[in-house]
């Protein structure tokens, strides 16, 4: 009754313009509808005094007003109003009227979301939370329809953000949920499209049993986390999972800016029923997602105790297809199996990357694993330190049947530290599941027992390993730079303790630069391999000696002193005449190899002072013979060529000129400042007075002689000169303009 009444009295007055001094009474015990006070703004009505309970003022009447229904007029009026949940048989009529604001506090926090932390549908589509709201009695908040929300300093602890709706935005919020209650995410999402959260810091530290993760979305569509601070404390129970941010499925997936700081296990792993690889304790898991970009995050995730038969920890673990991961700084530290990257995908392009593993027995950097149709793996730095064995880039074919690989590996930087390092490895787990491999141009580096450089085994014959530089000194004589089947070895630069490149398969091996302290350069394996044009340098032997088992192998033309003359010479431009003898400064790689001035070439040249065609002649020296040819080109210089006038009128008595034509000499004209390459001629351009032409009445002699004729009226007369300068084999020609006044006066 008495709600009734409030809702009728709030329309009225919305209706007249006028609100009664005070419309609601303060919430008794244990009722749950909210309180508004609509105030005039009209007229100032004073406060009531306070009493220990403050009844509403009713319009006085005897006795009990009488009940009747709102006029029709009444009732169209607009009154914001929401159900009280404890009662979903709530007459419409004793809805609580309100009157909200953007602003959600503490204070007010249930004029927008209701006792079970459910977003009304009269909170409005735009929302500022503001300040401490710790004290609210909730463990979630349920976001259920499309909304934006902002923080002004807005802190929640121990309660979870689910949402549960598309085209919702949160930004700048701090959710921190470390009570370690039965809670499986600080923040869930699940489903819906056009998700973003961004500048918001989100911690959340592990309850056993359970798993855990700062943010967990499933099955969303355009979903972005930016520019987040993420922080996850996890337990050491290995039957759960430990992922700070966990997505399940969705597309077009934009994980970008953000920092996470993780602490996980190392637990056992799981597998699926077809026997793939399921990690438990992950920092970033993408798992069956179409469409990700992970772009310039900084991850540092350690392992904090471990546990299982097979202990692992992963930075970054993708099953997922069509990925762009890009300039991330990742670093884990982990006891056991530690990885940086675990890619189960396709389409993958990683490029721009920074991953530091270390590990007390076994670390990744990066681990691939089909089926997948291509992956790039480029510009990336890498840091593997592992006290037994350690990988940069492992490729290993998944065991179930698939697509073949298409792998790039270009350009990256990877340095390994232990007791059995492999750069870049790759072996087929099947028989017959030969991919194809380009790895080029990577700066490859092991420190330990047992290295090497490249292992790919199984490849396809139109495989690559080309122009990689490699150093594998390790103690162990086994060591090697590089192991294949059937890739092509070309212009790779290779410091070994063991063989430089060891042979499987029928193999092109050519133009590559070896040195190593072993018995041996190249071992050919009776192949049917060809190996020519290497610089090959063994312990003693050189050249075609360095190659041991060669019976089937064709091994020709490798040796100190290699000619240069397939040498690849850069850095020769043109130049500008100078008068002095012009030189080059050359970049002469053979093999792969940058040879040195003066040690592996010298320079000689020919026409190289005056302009026109000069020729430089690379010769090789020491361990190198031959010699290349390179032409560039000298181009005439500038034509020094500066004249200016010497005086800016020149003034000519009319009484002269009655008379006789009057004449200037160069001299008295022109002041050249420098002279110019080539003959000077001079020429009168233009002669104008009030832009009427008088050139008629002038006249220039090619030494510059100026010549104003007999008659010419009084007034002033802009002259314009051309002087120039004819150039000659070495300086161009240049043409000047003077300009001066003649004044007959």
């Amino acid at each position: 009754m008495k709600k009734r009444l409030i809702s009728i009295l709030v329309a009225m007055a919305l209706l007249l313009g006028t609100v009664p001094v005070s419309v609601f009474a303060e919430e008794e015990e244990n009722n749950t509808d909210t309180d508004v006070q609509v105030v005039d703004t009209e007229e100032e009505v004073p406060e009531a005094e306070e009493t220990e309970e403050t009844e509403a003022v009713e319009p006085e009447a005897d006795g009990e007003p009488e009940e009747t229904e709102p006029s029709e007029e009444i009732a169209e009026a607009v009154v914001p109003v929401y159900e009280d949940p404890a009662d979903p048989d709530q007459d419409e009529t004793e809805m609580i009227p309100v009157d909200l604001d953007t602003v959600v506090t503490a204070d007010n926090f249930f004029e927008f979301f209701n006792d079970y932390g459910e977003l009304l549908e009269t909170a409005g589509d735009e929302l500022t939370f503001k300040g401490d709201f710790s004290g609210l009695d909730l463990d979630n908040i349920v976001i259920g329809r499309p909304v934006a929300i902002t923080s002004d300093n807005a802190v929640f602890k121990n309660v979870s953000f689910y949402v549960v709706s598309g085209e919702v935005s949160i930004d700048g919020i701090k959710i921190i949920d470390n009570d370690k209650k039965n809670s499986p995410a600080a923040v869930y999402i699940e489903g819906g499209e056009d998700i973003k959260i961004s500048d918001c810091t989100v911690e959340f530290a592990k309850e056993d049993g359970n798993d855990g993760s700062c943010i967990h979305a499933c099955n969303s569509d355009k979903l972005s986390i930016s520019d987040c601070t993420i922080r996850y404390t996890g337990d050491t129970d290995s039957s759960n999972f430990n992922r700070p941010i966990w997505i399940d499925g969705g597309s077009d997936i934009t994980i970008k800016d953000n920092t996470i700081e993780a602490s996980i296990p190392s637990a056992d792993v799981n597998y699926t029923e077809d026997f793939a690889m399921v990690y438990m304790s992950v920092g970033i898991s993408l798992n069956d997602c179409k469409g990700v970009d992970l772009i310039n995050n900084n991850a540092t995730v350690t392992s904090a105790g471990k546990s299982g038969y097979y202990p692992t920890a992963c930075a970054v673990s993708i099953t997922s297809t069509g990925l762009t991961v890009k300039d991330n700084t990742i670093s884990i530290t982990g006891s056991d199996y530690v990885y940086g990257f675990d890619a189960a995908s396709d389409l993958l392009d990683c490029s721009g990357n920074t991953v530091n593993v270390t590990s007390d027995h076994y670390g990744s950097a990066f681990q691939l694993t089909g089926p997948a149709t291509s992956e790039i793996i480029s510009s990336n730095k890498v840091s593997v330190e592992a006290a037994s064995e350690g990988h940069g880039i492992y490729v290993g074919e998944d065991i179930n049947a698939g697509e073949p690989y298409s792998v790039t590996i270009s350009s990256n930087e990877i340095e390994l530290s232990s007791e059995k390092c492999t750069c870049i490895y790759y072996y087929a787990w099947s028989e017959g599941k030969h991919n194809c491999f380009t790895v080029k141009d990577n700066k490859l580096k092991a420190e330990g027992s047992k290295l090497y450089g490249v292992s790919l085994l199984y490849t396809t014959a139109d495989s690559v390993i080309s122009g990689n530089e490699i150093n594998t000194p390790g103690s162990d004589t086994a060591s090697c730079g590089i192991i294949t089947d059937l890739a092509s070895v070309t212009g790779n630069q290779i410091t070994s303790t063991g063989l430089g490149i060891s042979v499987q398969g029928a193999s092109m091996i050519e133009g590559n630069h070896v040195e190593t302290t072993h018995e041996y350069t190249v071992d050919a394996n009776n192949t049917k391999s060809t190996v020519t044009d290497n610089h090959l340098k063994a312990a003693a032997l050189t050249g075609d000696d360095s190659v041991t088992n060669k019976d089937n192998a064709d091994v020709h033309d490798n040796y100190p002193p290699v000619s240069i003359a397939k040498a690849i010479v850069t850095g020769i431009s043109g130049k500008t005449y100078t008068g002095k003898a012009i030189t080059q400064k050359p970049v002469v790689k053979l093999g792969g190899v940058t040879l040195k001035s003066g040690t592996d070439y010298k320079l000689s040249y020919k026409n190289n002072t005056n302009a026109g065609k000069a020729t430089v002649t690379i010769t090789g020296t020491g361990d190198y013979t031959g010699s290349v040819k390179k032409t560039f080109k000298i181009d005439k210089a500038k034509n020094p060529l500066k004249v200016s006038k010497k005086s800016s009128t020149i003034k000519v008595k009319y009484s002269k000129l009655k008379k006789a034509n009057q004449a200037f000499t160069n001299t008295k004209l022109f002041k050249i400042s420098k002279k110019g390459q080539g003959k000077l001629k001079y020429s009168l351009s233009s002669v104008k007075k009030s832009g009427e032409s008088f050139k008629s009445k002038f006249t220039l002699s090619s030494a510059g002689k100026l010549k104003v004729k007999k008659g010419l009226a009084k007034g002033s007369y802009k002259v314009k000169v051309k002087v120039n300068a004819a150039g000659n084999s070495n300086y161009k020609s240049a043409t000047t303009t003077v300009t001066f006044t003649v004044k007959v006066l």
